[in-house]
């Protein structure tokens, strides 16, 4: 009888970079389908009643936890309001929560960050902003809050925003990629989009010139949210300008809570927690401004309810007071709850597009005046 001898090789005998190289192949080949385009999972089997009515419920489940929450917090905050502290030591579940300046959260926030606690000096500084969404009728809410701005100061420490240019001539190619343009085209990028030649994170934003409407519209199902319209400000005859404005531009988009439809969140970075105040300053004002003018005529009361700051990994949270950065109020005639069965005001959320595009051109033209006399 012969034996072979047999040697068992493992991982620690293996070079690391041959182990990351393969690694990063077999995940690349995995993640990026045939042509690069974005499918998503379909099930082989159709879903049985019972599997379906367990999700639902589930759902449902979530739904009722948020509300009740919800209720349980806004009760809780109704009874503490006006309890003020009379003392330096205090129980802050006992009294209304403090509000704090921008200065004041951030000195807290950068005690926290030093080299001896958690180093995050030069991690972004975040504000996550409660909106109103309760319009005049009881059961109608907005569904969600877009929109777009240009900062006075720029977060350069992001990645830069990748934008598929089709502009009107495609002779014009060069120029726009030249000009940032992550591509350019015209019939012939519209082709390699509907193909599937871009996978979907390979660029964050499409804008056209308005003579490809009828065919970009056709890509609805490609482009989904990124399809570029009027009302979106990402259709129109200067595509030049379109693609210098959101190359540059922050997008806004408020989230929704399952069972709280009366309130959205939304998440927006003011910059790095080194940086110096006054920068901070100017970028949250430049946000609730922002939202403030683009708010939906339909909103009921204030729009903007609070602003919480938070600098991850530092767990600490502090409500900001920011009366003091945005006119808050009601700004439309008669704030009265209107039942189901009487009349709804039309909507008036379709912005002037060309107002708004005017506006995030002349926050550029700030910027670049600005960056020059700084040189």
């Amino acid at each position: 009888m012969q034996f072979r001898k047999v040697i068992c090789y493992s991982y620690a005998h293996i070079q690391p970079t041959l182990i990351s190289s393969s690694f990063r192949n077999l995940s690349t080949s995995s993640q990026l389908f045939k042509h690069q385009q974005q499918r998503y999972r379909e099930a082989k089997v159709t879903v049985n009643e019972k599997s379906k009515s367990r999700r639902d419920a589930a759902r449902e489940l979530l739904m009722k936890t948020n509300r009740t929450k919800w209720e349980q917090e806004m009760a809780r905050l109704n009874i503490l309001k006006g309890r003020i502290p009379t003392s330096d030591t205090y129980l802050i579940s006992e009294f209304e929560p403090k509000k704090y300046s921008l200065s004041e959260a951030v000195e807290l926030l950068r005690e926290s960050a030093q080299p001896d606690m958690y180093d995050c000096m030069d991690n972004p500084v975040r504000v996550k902003v409660t909106l109103n969404m309760c319009t005049k009728k009881k059961t109608r809410f907005i569904p969600k809050f877009e929109s777009n701005l240009v900062l006075p100061n720029v977060l350069d420490f992001m990645p830069v925003r990748r934008v598929l240019a089709i502009c009107q001539n495609s002779d014009d190619r060069e120029a726009y990629l030249t000009a940032g343009a992550y591509d350019a085209g015209g019939s012939a990028l519209i082709q390699r989009v509907s193909q599937g030649h871009y996978h979907w994170g390979e660029y964050d934003t499409v804008v056209a010139h308005q003579s490809w409407e009828s065919q970009v519209t056709k890509l609805r199902h490609i482009l989904k949210d990124r399809l570029p319209t009027i009302k979106n400000g990402r259709l129109g005859e200067d595509v030049m300008k379109l693609m210098s404005i959101h190359s540059n531009s922050i997008q806004l988009e408020s989230t929704s809570i399952d069972g709280v439809p009366e309130i959205g969140l939304l998440d927006i970075i003011l910059g790095q927690l080194s940086w110096d105040f006054n920068r901070l300053e100017e970028n949250l004002r430049s946000y609730l401004e922002c939202i403030e003018s683009q708010k939906s005529s339909r909103i009921i009361n204030e729009f903007i309810q609070s602003g919480e700051i938070h600098c991850p990994p530092t767990g600490e949270r502090f409500i900001l007071d920011i009366s003091q950065y945005c006119s808050l109020g009601n700004k439309f005639k008669g704030n009265q709850l209107i039942d189901e069965g009487e009349e709804e005001e039309e909507d008036n959320d379709h912005h002037d597009h060309d107002n708004v595009i005017d506006m995030m051109s002349t926050q550029i033209e700030k910027q670049q005046n600005t960056n020059e006399l700084d040189i």
